[in-house]
């Protein structure tokens, strides 16, 4: 299945983008290899080896600490890249909302 995100947009034929939802809906996730163009993938590791990481602790109801989590704080380069590439729709709606503003 081919389906390539460059720095031009989505490279992919109806089928396979077809296939990919069909598969996600089935299994919950789909695999795209290859799917990130060589140098945004270069950019994205570089912001991802220089984002901080936090430790966070995960409790319960009664505020007993049961683990302890790392997580990517909200404001760092690598979390916003990382949620271009999971919710592009988001990115769409706020064009649309400056647009209209």
């Amino acid at each position: 299945m081919m389906i390539h995100l460059t720095h031009q947009g989505v490279e992919a034929e109806i089928d396979h983008v077809a296939h990919a939802r069909t598969e996600f809906r089935e299994r919950h996730y789909t695999m795209l290899p290859g799917f990130l163009d060589p140098r945004l993938l270069k950019y994205l590791m570089r912001h991802v080896a220089a984002a901080r990481l936090v430790v966070k602790s995960e409790v319960d109801a009664k505020d007993h600490e049961f683990g302890r989590t790392l997580f990517v704080p909200l404001n760092e380069p690598a979390w916003f890249i990382f949620s271009i590439l999971r919710y592009p729709h988001s990115l769409s709606s706020s064009r649309a909302s400056c647009r209209s503003a």
